[in-house]
């Protein structure tokens, strides 16, 4: 991340908890993979083996949880390009979400994918804990952007948040260990 998209004041807006810690490290790394167009599965490994063990030199996420946070930064990449359409629909016209800032628009995808794709967190939780990381950027309305467009998406009456490609490769995953196990008993 640069200088710029570091948080402010790390004594007064360090998550408290893990899973905070795990949301503001989702947020940075989904960031880091739009600004220099870098591999998922790297940025998360390191993530993972250098940045959010409690030992490590980043105050604002050492000790994250690290399985919320990977559950997070992928399911966030995965549902991308329909999140970020679901974002588009949040958006006053007029206003093209290419013209979002890249931490705003990190910030919504990972609440969004939060809100929409994890059923037991409640929604105002969700959408508190991203205000304050929105806090934790920026100084002037941005936080009450963020505010107004996760709002938006928790009303939302669906998101269809992975492609169908995907979901048409694990349902032929399914249905050949199915046709597997048909065959191994005979049946078929």
């Amino acid at each position: 991340m640069s200088a710029g998209q570091q948080p402010k004041d790390s004594a007064k807006t360090s998550p408290a908890g893990p899973r905070g810690r795990a949301r503001l490290a989702a947020v940075q790394a989904l960031y880091q993979i739009d600004m220099v167009a870098a591999d998922v599965s790297t940025v998360i490994d390191e993530f993972l083996r250098h940045r959010l063990p409690a030992d490590s030199d980043d105050p604002m996420i050492a000790g994250a949880d690290g399985a919320f946070f990977e559950h997070l930064t992928r399911g966030a990449m995965t549902a991308g390009t329909a999140m970020d359409a679901a974002i588009t629909s949040c958006l006053s016209p007029g206003w093209p979400f290419q013209r979002l800032e890249r931490i705003v628009v990190a910030i919504l995808r990972v609440g969004g994918f939060e809100i929409r794709g994890i059923d037991n967190i409640p929604t105002a939780v969700s959408i508190n804990e991203y205000v304050d990381i929105a806090h934790a950027f920026f100084a002037g309305k941005e936080p009450a952007f963020v505010n107004g467009v996760l709002d938006r998406l928790a009303e939302m009456p669906a998101i269809e948040l992975y492609p169908q490609t995907l979901q048409s490769a694990e349902h032929a995953e399914t249905l050949s260990a199915g046709e597997t196990e048909i065959g191994a008993d005979g049946a078929g």
